[in-house]
């Protein structure tokens, strides 16, 4: 196996653990901490000149753990801790013990977390070690992961949930219909009952959303039929998380079909613009040649341009796009609201570039169009840090009662009277 091979289910396996130690962190926080780890990661790889290959040390280590040699659980539950805390840990020995793990048989997966049920520890200590385990077993056999905690899917351990969802995901693109048959059961057993006491992070949902993706393609009439078993105002949750539904190549108008024919009226928009948003990431042409695919009509592209705004200028280091690009491409596609998106898209960057220079492109707008509608859709959007020029622009507002719902935004809440600071200068 060569090193390239290796890293991505070493990777997967420490973003599980990072995902259980910190549930609350965003989608691009974690994706951000992916990164980092997959620099860690190589730089603890052995050169290939003074270490063996990498398929034959793994080779050699599972011959010793199976020798008789215990895996020191202890050790490598402080070892997590010390590198959750913000330290290192000892890197080198973390590789080398992953390199044994995932020589490991599935057999000898579910020993290990035999014996880590059976240790003195701490529930975080075990949730960390359970949660290594767990990637690896997913990645290696995921039914077995799935049948192995399949009680504990709808409980409070949110990250646990998570990674099952993922290994379920992965078993559904090799046989949808065995994940289908698992899931009825599973649901008709009341496996997923949410026993979150706020209600969220409903595990069904994440898991009928990875089977979806995939019956999307080789069984479009029992994709439609599982989404309409959930109740109608949840329907449109399943296309809002990119890393349970993502829309892949050649599924484009059978997924807007989907949205169109099973998810409320009032929420089909919005779904139909999320799923395609993560699309964005690779260039406004590839929102485009989605548009394209669905024959959307004008209110479906307003949304799906709409949604792909926010992911582009979600994150300073993907700001790699000019605001005149920006704007020709919203003129091409969504010409009906292009207006509107343009200056929602100027808010959108005033978020990272200076608020005076996205101003002056907002009142260009307005000149050019011969209408308000950039400019109130750009003061509306904007960062409330920037209050005394979002009030002072909005008395270039024509139309008074556009101005004043401008102004609403401050003059009519008087917490930010009272304490103007907490909003900015």
């Amino acid at each position: 196996m060569k090193p390239s091979h290796l890293l991505p289910p070493l990777l997967a396996l420490a973003v599980s653990g990072a995902w259980i130690g910190s549930q609350r962190r965003s989608i691009a926080t974690l994706e951000l901490e992916s990164e980092a780890l997959r620099g860690r990661l190589e730089a603890a790889q052995p050169s290939a000149a003074d270490a063996p290959s990498p398929s034959l040390a793994a080779r050699r280590e599972a011959q010793s753990a199976r020798g008789g040699k215990k895996i020191d659980w202890r050790k490598i539950a402080a070892t997590q801790a010390a590198m959750k805390n913000g330290g290192d840990g000892d890197m080198r020995a973390m590789v080398a013990l992953q390199r044994t793990l995932l020589a490991l048989s599935t057999e000898e997966l579910l020993a290990g977390l035999d014996e880590i049920a059976g240790l003195d520890l701490s529930d975080a200590a075990r949730r960390e070690l359970e949660g290594m385990m767990i990637g690896i077993l997913s990645n290696k056999d995921p039914q077995v992961a799935l049948e192995r905690f399949a009680d504990r899917i709808g409980g409070t351990d949110g990250g646990l949930s998570w990674q099952l969802a993922n290994a379920f995901q992965s078993w559904s693109g090799k046989d949808p219909a065995a994940a289908a048959a698992w899931m009825d059961r599973q649901v008709a057993a009341g496996t997923f009952e949410n026993k979150r006491l706020d209600g969220q992070h409903d595990p069904r949902i994440r898991f009928e959303a990875g089977l979806i993706q995939h019956l999307v393609v080789s069984d479009p009439a029992e994709a439609a039929r599982r989404l309409a078993s959930l109740p109608e105002d949840q329907r449109d949750e399943v296309f809002a998380n990119p890393f349970h539904f993502r829309i892949r190549p050649g599924t484009e108008k059978a997924v807007a079909d989907l949205i169109r024919s099973q998810v409320a009226p009032g929420e089909r928009l919005s779904a139909l613009g999320r799923s395609a948003a993560p699309l964005v990431k690779n260039g406004y042409g590839k929102v485009g040649e989605f548009l394209g695919a669905i024959d959307a009509g004008a209110e479906e592209r307003a949304a799906v341009v709409g949604e792909a705004l926010k992911e582009r200028f979600k994150r300073q280091d993907e700001m790699t796009t000019s605001v005149d690009e920006t704007r020709a491409w919203i003129l091409a596609e969504a010409p009906a609201d292009a207006e509107r998106l343009s200056g929602e898209a100027l808010a959108h960057l005033s978020e990272w570039l200076e608020f005076p220079d996205m101003a002056k492109e907002a009142l260009k707008y307005q000149q050019e169009s011969g209408n308000d509608d950039a400019l109130v859709a750009f003061l509306k959007n904007a960062p409330e840090s920037s209050r005394e020029g979002i009030l002072e622009l909005a008395g270039k507002i024509s139309d008074p009662v556009k101005r004043a719902e401008v102004e609403a935004r401050f003059l009519n809440n008087p917490n930010r009277l009272a304490n103007p600071a907490a909003t900015g200068p």
